[in-house]
């Protein structure tokens, strides 16, 4: 399973990293997710940070996030760019309801403030739509991958814009962001978590990785008043797509 001392010792620090976070959103970060503050996102963001020094990705940024609540919106390559994302901004996501599902890391999405969409299901959709306006009245930030998936990140699929709409409603800004990824010995697409590979499998092919070095670029925030979703979707869509082959030229 594991091909190399440094995956063992990763795994291991990653066991007692999961442990550790576990107690911080119990008994530090407060429970309702509509009234986080300072403190305790500063929690969550530290414990973030840590997780991707373990897991041996080295986090760049370029441009930085607007003040205040914002929806962000991103291209979606892996499920470490919850990590690097959250370590980063203070955001709460919107992802698939199987994540809920998952031993310890789903409970800690939950308290870590994801809201868990059941794809194809009307009822479910509608119930995300108004807890992601509640939040972003109260002022939290919020994240979505408008693609739907992950991809190999050398291009990005069309945005979908359905829950561009809360944001647009009351007015709340939407800032794209570009993530790309790359290590010594692979490729962004090599990285990537796609196709039928597991979770567990990818895991241990990451931690074996001398470093990953995850670039992050934020793009000038779009602002929604007098604009409808297909608007905002194509001009945060653009300005993703800019930003990701500039991110690529300067990895080549």
């Amino acid at each position: 399973m594991f091909k190399s001392p440094r995956s063992i010792v990763r795994f291991i620090l990653l066991l007692a990293h999961l442990f550790w976070g576990v107690l911080v959103l119990i008994f530090v970060v407060g429970p309702d997710p509509e009234r986080r503050n300072q403190r305790d996102w500063g929690a969550v963001q530290n414990w973030m940070a840590r997780l991707c020094r373990i897991l041996g990705i080295r986090v760049s940024i370029e441009g930085a996030p607007v003040n205040g609540g914002a929806l962000f919106v991103s291209n979606h390559i892996s499920w470490y760019d919850i990590p690097v994302l959250q370590s980063v901004i203070p955001t709460g996501f919107v992802a698939k309801a199987e994540i809920r599902g998952w031993p310890i890391i789903g409970w800690m999405a939950h308290r870590g403030n994801t809201l868990f969409i059941h794809r194809g299901k009307r009822d479910s959709f509608i119930h995300v739509l108004e807890d992601m306006k509640r939040r972003l009245k109260a002022g939290q930030n919020l994240l979505v991958f408008p693609e739907g998936t992950t991809s190999a990140g050398d291009s990005v699929m069309t945005f979908k814009t359905r829950f561009y709409e809360p944001a647009i409603e009351d007015g709340v800004p939407i800032q794209p962001i570009a993530v790309y990824y790359s290590s010594p010995h692979r490729s962004c697409a090599e990285l990537a978590f796609v196709n039928s590979e597991s979770f567990m499998a990818h895991m241990v092919r990451l931690l074996g990785e001398p470093y990953i070095d995850a670039r992050v670029r934020f793009c000038e925030p779009v602002q929604t008043p007098g604009r409808d979703r297909r608007e905002l979707g194509e001009m945060t869509q653009a300005e993703v797509e800019q930003s990701l082959a500039a991110l690529k030229r300067q990895t080549n």
